[in-house]
């Protein structure tokens, strides 16, 4: 019997977290029955990311890449082992890298579930809710998203017939079982069943609208206890749909229309189960959102009643936070006295959130327990400056403070993890071993010093990641007086005898409208020791799930009244901010077409590049609607403390959304984002690299939903889809011929070739995109 490799690609909520918990709980059953399945963690809840980590790494942009050493490494032992005749991974992290699969192993099989696309929107909403603080009611797209189906037809034509194993997803209770169908392709008799109830449950419309309630306040500490007994009372419950009639009706016409063209992933009999799913949905009861009051007071009682002490941790929280939106009579439910207030208390402290505790009391959001903004500040002495070492990147900061006293956590450098994740709290970043192994610095540089943090050289990293530290400086200036601020270079460059810190654009412009002046900045070159060194926690982290602080928002309006940023009725009312210099850097094809459209709308064109900080900012200061080509303008918008524009994203990215969704929300009432689009492989490897710059590569914007996304939200006139598509190949073909000859003589680089062309064969066989068939010539 041949030996054969199957990787369970996913994609996501499609039952990803039932499966892998069946295969880890009987490792030793499939063993024996010749199915070698590596071990991986798995949570209380029996949740799992899978095993990708067994043949993915961390690649320089943080995200998990094949690593084909690791894979080799794991297929030898496989193909050494007699008494394995199966090898399978299972992880949704596999969807996302399938292709990169198919290539180093041609012979591989692929097991995937594709979903309801319906069912996939509000499943996706569901886990926003339980897992993100989504606190927003459910909004539907006017457009199925169709995007998975795409993929996996794409991946299908990459495979064998009998490699491509695709089946309909299946919710528990359905006659049907996806690990059935996961035997099945197997090929192994053992019994199907889970062993327990559904894994990752959705919650039930009372749980989930309680959920979202709470989301609004700093409940990180009793995050999980709540998630584990809100799934709990949702298992079995009556299931609904936040679709009306008339929308899901279009749905249907929708999937009618389209589905014939992803006939070829599924069996009849599969496409049966698809479109039964559709007629469940129908039959579901239609819940409003804006009527819940009694429904959540309801699970709220239910909850004080089964969980006291984890009721008695939340209202410790929620009875003294600020002011927020909701029922205020509902708040009220929350109000504990005497011996109960302390034991809510109690229970966060036995949790190890002191901090957390502190500040949820005196209001402040749920990352506070990290990035505290009164009352956080700390005077480190003879605190040695550690300098950013090779290799120190936004993601493994080698760099940063140590002493022989203790120094404060939020002196370290904090991020939140990548924006698939489901962790919203910021991790430590700072490689403490690399401090740690530093020879001492003896030598004390008299007086009192302020600390800013690492510099890291990208425009956009250095926005999001180098500038949140400043906001206590004019309080700390007042007593002490116009101190120094240390910042930390990722980089420098040697020019004969001279070491020159390599800084982002507009480094010192910046600085100086947050108020240090150029002369005050200093850089070291080497690891120094301060006598006194002032430090304060990040205000803003990097791809946070939460708006930042009102007091930090305070911060920043002030620096703009101190730089005379105001509206001025002078400037235009209508902004679209161009990113059309930058189309062999990272862009959208066709946006030199898509921007003399928004002329024609009104709009004036702007390209921030050609301004000053200052001025950039007053332009959107003084609009009424702001469309931005997404790109390092919206990075900008971080130093603004107030936006009374409606602003619209045009992504070219898919995880835009989550990653700037909070920057502006905290900022602005009205912001949209438009994300239906293809990301081309980037064909941009920076000098001295082997690896394309994943910021560098071009996307191509669905023409058609973007026609309906932009005369719905602005109320332009019809785009004319033909000339963007036209407009659009254009630009693809120059991108590609900007950088195929270099890439072409190296095999480590002419891989980004093979991927751009086989994305772009993709299209033109959807009838997406028109080329000639020497395009590539």
């Amino acid at each position: 019997m041949s030996k054969r490799i199957i990787f369970h690609i996913g994609p996501p909520k499609t039952g990803s977290s039932a499966i892998q918990h069946f295969l880890h709980s009987r490792r030793d059953i499939l063993s024996r029955l010749g199915v070698d399945y590596p071990k991986h963690d798995i949570d209380g809840n029996g949740i799992s990311s899978g095993n990708a980590r067994v043949v993915c790494k961390v690649d320089e942009h943080e995200k998990l890449a094949l690593d084909v050493q690791k894979l080799k490494a794991v297929i030898n032992r496989f193909h050494a082992s007699p008494e394995h005749q199966i090898l399978l991974f299972s992880s949704e992290s596999f969807f996302r890298i399938a292709t990169d699969i198919v290539d180093a192993l041609p012979d591989v099989e692929i097991l995937c579930f594709i979903r309801n696309p319906i069912e996939y929107q509000l499943s996706i909403y569901n886990q926003s809710v339980k897992r993100h603080g989504n606190t927003k009611p459910f909004s539907a797209g006017r457009r199925l998203n169709l995007g998975q189906w795409q993929r996996l037809q794409s991946l299908q034509k990459r495979v064998s017939p009998s490699c491509f194993h695709c089946f309909a997803f299946k919710l528990p209770e359905d006659n049907g079982s996806i690990i059935q169908d996961l035997l099945g392709v197997l090929d192994i008799d053992m019994p199907a069943d889970t062993g327990r109830g559904a894994i990752n449950t959705s919650y039930s419309y009372p749980a989930l609208e309680l959920k979202r309630w709470l989301n609004q306040f700093p409940i990180s500490a009793v995050q999980a206890e709540l998630d584990a007994y809100l799934q709990s009372v949702s298992d079995g419950k009556s299931r609904y749909r936040l679709i009306d009639d008339n929308l899901l009706a279009d749905y249907k016409s929708q999937l009618s229309s389209t589905a014939s063209g992803f006939s070829s992933l599924l069996s009849e009999h599969e496409w049966e189960w698809l479109a039964g799913a559709h007629e469940k949905i129908e039959a579901l009861p239609v819940r409003d959102q804006q009527e819940n009051g009694s429904v959540v007071s309801d699970m709220l009682q239910q909850l004080k009643h089964d969980k006291p002490g984890l009721f008695r941790s939340l209202a410790s929280v929620i009875s003294s936070a600020e002011s927020v939106e909701g029922d205020a009579q509902l708040r009220a439910q929350f109000r504990l006295k005497g011996i109960h207030y302390v034991l809510g208390a109690g229970k966060m402290l036995a949790a190890g959130t002191v901090k957390r505790l502190k500040d949820a009391l005196s209001g402040r959001s749920a990352l506070a327990g990290i990035k505290p903004v009164k009352g956080k500040l700390a005077c480190v002495k003879r605190a040695e400056i550690i300098r950013q070492g090779p290799g120190s990147n936004p993601g493994i900061v080698k760099g940063g403070i140590r002493s022989a006293q203790e120094v404060p956590q939020f002196a370290a450098q904090f991020r939140c993890s990548n924006a698939r994740s489901e962790d919203p709290v910021p991790q430590n970043v700072t490689d403490g071993e690399f401090l740690a192994a530093q020879p001492e610095t003896h030598a004390v540089k008299k007086g009192e010093f302020f600390y800013g943090g690492p510099v890291f050289s990208n425009f956009g990293h250095f926005l999001a990641e180098s500038v949140h530290r400043l906001a206590p400086l004019q309080q700390i200036r007042q007593s002490y007086g116009d101190m120094p601020v240390i910042f930390l270079p990722q980089r420098f460059r040697q020019k004969s005898f001279i070491k020159k810190a390599v800084l982002p654009p507009r480094f010192y412009e910046i600085l100086e409208y947050l108020g240090v002046s150029k002369k005050n900045i200093v850089l070291p070159g080497k690891n120094i020791r301060t006598e006194s060194l002032w430090v304060s926690p990040q205000q803003s982290f990097f791809r946070a799930r939460e708006p930042v602080s009102a007091e930090y928002l305070s911060f920043l309006t002030a620096r703009e009244k101190a730089s005379g940023v105001a509206a001025d009725p002078s400037l235009p009312k209508r902004l679209y901010v161009s990113r059309e210099s930058f189309l062999m850097r990272g862009a959208f094809a066709g946006e030199g077409y898509l921007a003399a459209f928004m002329a024609r709308q009104g709009f004036t064109v702007f390209k921030p590049e050609s301004a000053d900080i200052v001025t950039q900012l007053k332009y959107y200061k003084s609009a009424e609607e702001i469309v931005f080509a997404e790109g390092a303008a919206l990075h900008v918008l971080e130093l603004m403390g107030e936006i009374q524009a409606k602003i619209t994203v045009l992504q070219r990215r898919n995880q835009t959304d989550v990653l700037f969704r909070p920057l502006l929300t905290a900022r602005c009432q009205d912001v949209a984002f438009f994300g239906d689009l293809v990301e081309l492989q980037s064909l941009y490897v920076p000098p001295k690299q082997n690896s394309a710059a994943h910021g560098s590569a071009l996307s191509f914007l669905d023409a058609d939903a973007l026609a309906d996304f932009l005369a719905e939200r602005l109320k332009c006139e019809t785009l004319d889809v033909p000339s963007l598509r036209q407009a659009s190949a254009g630009d693809v073909v120059r991108y590609y011929r900007q950088y195929a000859t270099a890439l072409a003589t190296k095999p480590v680089t002419k891989q980004y070739l093979n991927r751009f062309e086989q994305k772009v064969n993709v299209m033109i066989g959807e009838g997406k995109l028109d080329l000639p068939a020497n395009w590539k010539n």
